[in-house]
């Protein structure tokens, strides 16, 4: 049995990677709420994939988009591994002279999803 946040979503995060970036950047976890209707669950990757990819979802979370530069990188990354590389690209050009400002937090989960990291033991944390 998991333990919603706080700050909980509206939607279903079962994904353990996808849910640590949510409870630990606001600014995300607002920019999906957002977009993503209360139905979603988001059990792999590819459910976010089909979740955004519906009514230009992704286009509205980028043009809307109001984070910093960690924030951005990390929400490029979660595109990224959503098949939405052009939309990543546009959000954040400029990944490799951004990595030097990232919290340690954020540039973990970074390299956990660049690795493909999505199983319970690479992540602590609440789930959202």
């Amino acid at each position: 049995m998991t333990t919603p946040a706080p700050d909980a979503l509206p939607f279903t995060v079962e994904l353990p990677i996808l849910a640590a970036v949510l409870v630990h950047n606001h600014a995300i976890r607002k920019a999906f709420a957002a977009v993503l209707p209360s139905e979603t669950v988001v059990r792999e990757w590819f459910d976010l994939t089909e979740a955004l990819g519906a009514d230009d979802r992704c286009g509205r979370l980028v043009a809307d988009w109001k984070g910093n530069k960690s924030e951005s990188l990390v929400l490029a990354c979660v595109l990224m591994k959503a098949d939405f590389a052009g939309r990543a690209d546009a959000l954040m050009p400029r990944v490799f002279t951004t990595w030097d400002g990232l919290d340690a937090r954020n540039k973990a989960m970074v390299l956990d999803m660049l690795e493909g990291v999505d199983d319970t033991d690479a992540v602590e944390g609440p789930a959202v």
